[in-house]
């Protein structure tokens, strides 16, 4: 009987590539399978007896997204890699020192956007990140703590398991470091390209950012604390206007 295998392992040729591919492919799947749970509770609600106002139908298919991609995304890396730990992916022990980083970035992230958004007068970043921000006044009651807590802290630690852990690990063990880190960016800038053009162009920066965080540290606390400074600001920013 074969050995399960680790995806940190070295084998025979050919077979790294594949579990590179794999690991790809599984954070895409995951995130696909996300996608259809979240549009399929939001057809629900649309259509049920009852109406449900647009936070609840926001808040209920973003949570249904995050929930299920980090379920299939887990399950199916210790599917596939089942005598593997999660440190190949990012999953580890970390320094205050990381987190800190973290921080930092997400803070000069924050600041430079901003500065753009009002220089250039492209559009309200806020209000691009999620479309929850687009009229923070009508969440109440638990929809009110539930959507910042999914924007702002559960998403960035789902995004950052997805597109870093899994996407980048994988391309990176197939392609060059610098070709996985603007790769990884890409794919996770697409995921964001209904906010809009602005949208689209910042997610790819804060990948580029993010990815190089994960490559120079193995680690997924500095990506994700600035993912969270970074989508805490615009929860902020939009219930400030």
């Amino acid at each position: 009987m074969a050995k399960p295998r680790r995806v940190d392992d070295v084998v025979e040729p050919g077979r790294a590539q594949r579990d590179a591919i794999l690991l790809v492919a599984l954070a895409l799947a995951a995130w696909c399978v996300g996608m259809f749970f979240s549009e399929l509770v939001g057809g629900l609600l649309t259509h049920a007896p009852f109406a449900a106002a647009r936070p609840v139908l926001t808040a209920s298919t973003l949570w249904t997204r995050e929930i299920v991609v980090l379920v299939v995304a887990v399950a199916g890396y210790r599917w596939a890699f089942p005598e593997s730990s999660l440190a190949p992916v990012g999953i580890r022990a970390s320094s205050i020192g990381n987190a800190l980083l973290g921080v930092l970035f997400g803070i000069a992230f924050v600041a430079a956007m901003s500065f753009v958004d009002r220089t250039f007068h492209v559009g309200s970043w806020a209000s691009t990140v999620a479309a929850f921000v687009s009229d923070p006044q009508r969440a109440a009651g638990l929809t009110r703590v539930l959507l910042p807590l999914q924007i702002g802290l559960f998403s960035p630690v789902v995004q950052e398991i997805t597109f870093r852990g899994l996407i980048y690990t994988g391309l990176s063990r197939l392609f060059r470091p610098d070709i996985a880190v603007v790769a990884s960016a890409a794919v996770f800038s697409l995921s964001h390209a209904s906010s809009g053009p602005f949208a689209l162009a910042h997610s790819f920066v804060f990948g580029l950012i993010a990815a190089e965080l994960f490559r120079r540290t193995k680690s997924l606390l500095p990506s994700t604390c600035m993912h969270v400074v970074v989508n805490g600001f615009s929860q902020v920013a939009a219930l400030l206007r």
